[in-house]
């Protein structure tokens, strides 16, 4: 009998755990921009991941509560700390990425950022949890950080998207003249195809033959970029938006391979995203920012694409 003495105060704790985090679902799907179960309906894996992240966020401290608690007023008035922390982690998150609402829609995977701010509630002693959040982690101790840049597939893709037209030309130029540098090179247009598919290649004068550019990646500035936008349609007046300075990481080819062919890879064979998600994305500096280095000759198939992705394709 002596081990069901706490079987009340069991469920109690349980009842009240399970109010809690009821509670702080129903709050925090209220107060976030985007809609959580819309969004993971649609099948949308950086809503689902986000909301995941800032669930964990919230019930490991109530966990914690649950242990460390010396009744269940002090686990109740605890979980409402929790519950308000995490709320205050997602807006402050949100002050430092205005745009995270936009990206969460938009299914772009670096949005799960700030799903790794989370709080952690441990016991002292003294009976006096302290809160730990998780952003100075998150912020500053993830390894090498995404970037902004933009994907188009083409001048007049990259001109409706809102930038000069003469801008794009100059953009797909400077992709172009990479391309010829980069591109991987085959003996033969049946190797090239064997990567890339039928009538994805063409040859250059030395009759070695390449796959055809599919798109073009201009590096580092999506970010600056959409804000320019932003600001040109808040007051309603036409504005393009020009590169440089030091955010500009230069405009570099892109390819869609015979084994990945709904994806855009850089030259090296990166994966960068969905070609039918054009304009800005987050993308990893290394895969933006690499020295063009002319490609060797491949005899055979180089095995371009995703289910050969880690293998040299002959560069």
């Amino acid at each position: 009998m002596d081990s069901l003495a706490g079987f009340v105060p069991f469920l109690l704790y349980f009842a009240l755990g399970y109010v809690l985090i009821l509670g702080f679902i129903f709050i925090y799907t209220l107060v976030t921009p985007h809609c959580e179960w819309t969004l993971m309906k649609q099948n949308n894996r950086t809503a689902a991941v986000a909301f995941a992240g800032a669930f964990l966020g919230f019930t490991l401290p109530v966990a914690s509560a649950a242990i460390n608690s010396v009744s269940i007023i002090d686990f109740a008035i605890w979980g409402v700390i929790a519950c308000v922390m995490q709320l205050i982690t997602f807006f402050a998150v949100k002050i430092y990425m205005p745009k995270i609402t936009e990206r969460i829609n938009k299914d772009e995977i670096s949005s799960r950022l700030y799903d790794l701010l989370g709080g952690t509630m441990k016991r002292t002693s003294k009976l006096k949890l302290t809160l730990m959040l998780g952003a100075g982690f998150g912020l500053t101790g993830c390894g090498e950080s995404d970037e902004s840049a933009l994907l188009f597939k083409d001048v007049d893709d990259c001109e409706q998207w809102g930038v000069e037209r003469l801008e794009c030309e100059v953009q797909y130029q400077e992709a172009l003249a990479n391309h010829l540098v980069e591109a991987p090179k085959y003996t033969s247009e049946s190797n090239c195809e064997s990567d890339f598919g039928f009538d994805q290649c063409e040859r250059d004068n030395n009759s070695i033959w390449r796959p055809i550019m599919a798109g073009f990646m201009i590096g580092l500035v999506a970010e600056a970029v959409d804000e320019a936008l932003d600001y040109a349609k808040k007051k309603k007046r036409k504005k393009y938006a020009y590169f440089g300075g030091s955010s500009y990481g230069g405009s570099k080819p892109l390819y869609r391979s015979k084994d990945d062919f709904f994806n855009f890879r850089n030259s090296n064979n990166q994966l960068i995203g969905s070609i039918n998600n054009r304009g800005t994305v987050m993308v990893k500096k290394s895969k933006v920012k690499f020295t063009s280095k002319p490609k060797s000759v491949s005899r055979s198939r180089g095995g371009f694409g995703s289910r050969a992705s880690s293998r040299s394709y002959g560069g």
